[in-house]
């Protein structure tokens, strides 16, 4: 969990290039230059020497319109990128960073449409940039997932206009990723402390009433009677030349074991989430606890077959295994087969 920036998904950068077989059109100034020249129309009805005034206008607006157009930048003077500022959680608010370069020699005016895929975001976002010549600018925004698993943003889709805004050009840069949503990694933590201290008030009851019906080794002492002669130590014994007992504990450092059943079920959506999502949520709790207790943790997901299986393990590393395992897992369709032959168990991956 503390590892959390290692989860950001990778900024990528891409040059832009035009769409379509005429990346360009007229801005709307143009439009608004044109019907000014339609006063011209006014005194024509008295003369007809006006409507050649206006057919001139409208040749000057589209002069005008050329010379605006070639001096936007080239898509090539523009490079986009899209950086995550935080990982993508089911649930949580994500920021994301969108910037442009622009290498050319003109201010440009910048509308971006970001296709995100609807996981990710219900519409597209729609950002304006204002980009100096030879500089930069930058916009955020942020998205809310609402499915986990891997997710692929597509490309980012420009607007460009000058500051007279009579011509535009089109262009796009392919910044197509995969971004995976993760469970919320915040829930674990806020329910660790309370579970953790549930858990050791349990094992502080479960050691006063059963002291020494553990297995777990604890300290050497003398040999008291009604001690089991399975528990003298015979070295010890040997060495001191009186009888001397091993005193034991309750085992505090267990294997724990998480299956999680992903059968259709669970593709039930409860409260905006499906059932597997509040089923993956809980399982990445209790590994999250269960590792913070010192216990090894080991997780099977199945349907018709085990989908994932990872063996009983510690540390940071593998709980990183076990949030990447839980991130991808989905409801199955098939009906789940727990006692079949295909719930064999393969042998697990080193």
């Amino acid at each position: 969990m503390s590892r959390r920036s290692g989860l950001v998904p990778p900024s990528i950068s891409a040059g832009a290039t035009p769409t379509g077989w005429a990346p360009f059109a007229f801005g709307p100034r143009f439009y608004l230059v044109l019907l000014l020249g339609v006063l011209w129309l006014l005194p024509a009805w008295r003369s007809p020497r006006y409507a050649g005034v206006m057919l001139a206008w409208d040749a000057a607006a589209l002069v005008l319109w050329l010379v605006d157009l070639r001096g936007l930048p080239a898509p090539r003077d523009l490079l986009v990128t899209r950086a995550f500022e935080s990982a993508a959680e089911l649930g949580v608010p994500a920021r994301i960073r969108l910037s442009v370069a622009n290498h050319g020699r003109r201010f440009v005016r910048l509308m971006a449409i970001d296709d995100l895929p609807a996981t990710l975001a219900v519409s597209p976002p729609r950002l304006t940039l204002e980009v100096p010549a030879g500089g930069s600018a930058s916009a955020t925004y942020e998205v809310v997932p609402r499915e986990r698993g891997d997710h692929r943003p597509g490309a980012v889709y420009l607007r460009c206009q000058s500051g007279l805004r009579i011509a535009e050009r089109w262009c796009r840069s392919d910044l197509t990723q995969a971004v995976r949503v993760y469970p919320d990694l915040e829930e674990p933590k806020r329910v660790a402390l309370y579970l953790i201290r549930s858990r050791q008030i349990a094992l502080e009851k479960r050691l006063k009433h059963q002291r020494g019906e553990g297995r777990e080794f604890e300290s050497l002492r003398e040999y008291r009677d009604g001690d089991a002669l399975r528990d003298v130590c015979w070295t010890a014994t040997a060495r001191r030349g009186r009888l001397i007992a091993k005193s034991y504990q309750v085992e505090r450092s267990q294997a724990v074991l998480i299956v999680l059943d992903s059968g259709r079920l669970l593709r039930e959506t409860i409260a905006g989430r499906t059932k597997m999502d509040h089923a993956v949520q809980a399982t990445l709790t209790l590994a999250f606890v269960a590792l913070r207790s010192g216990d090894r943790v080991g997780l099977l997901v199945y349907g018709r077959r085990p989908l994932l299986h990872l063996p009983a393990a510690r540390g940071a590393a593998h709980l990183g295994t076990i949030l990447e395992g839980l991130a991808a897992v989905q409801a199955t369709l098939p009906r789940p087969d727990a006692v079949g032959r295909r719930m064999a168990i393969p042998p697990a991956k080193e």
